[in-house]
């Protein structure tokens, strides 16, 4: 589930199986999430550039209510960031609602992968073995 979600992400959570588009994208190792980043363009710098990567978007986004449990589960299809060059190590995985640019697309939550370094094979992270990849509420 989300390590980190931003303030100003929390309420995009409701969009997430409602046709908007959300989409994944890495960030480098040396990169740590702050509060203050609100935009995709707040840390689009720390993005790894390998050849190969290309942020994707959301796959089969799917959101559930659970009332005895008082939780909101949200799951999706397998990601897939393609198969990336060797080269840079990345850290972290951000998911954001896409709206038209990086200035407008908030930051809806941060997954700690560990250090990883690319190495010319697919990357495919999996942010809850479950297929959950956040869960809110008071459960």
């Amino acid at each position: 589930m989300a390590n980190m979600v931003p303030y100003n992400g929390l309420d995009e959570w409701a969009h997430w199986a409602d046709g908007t588009t959300f989409k994944w994208m890495l960030l480098k190792s040396d990169f740590t999430p702050d509060f203050a980043d609100h935009y995709v363009a707040d840390i689009s710098a720390h993005e790894i550039t390998a050849s190969g990567y290309a942020r994707q978007t959301v796959d089969t986004p799917v959101r559930s209510v659970n009332g005895t449990s008082r939780i909101i589960m949200y799951n999706c299809a397998s990601i897939s960031l393609g198969t990336v060059a060797a080269g840079q190590t990345y850290r972290w995985l951000a998911c954001f609602k896409h709206v038209t640019n990086d200035a407008d697309s908030p930051i809806v939550g941060y997954w700690d992968l560990g250090s990883i370094a690319t190495a010319g094979v697919p990357v495919q992270p999996a942010v809850n073995l479950t297929g959950t990849v956040a869960q809110i509420g008071m459960g």
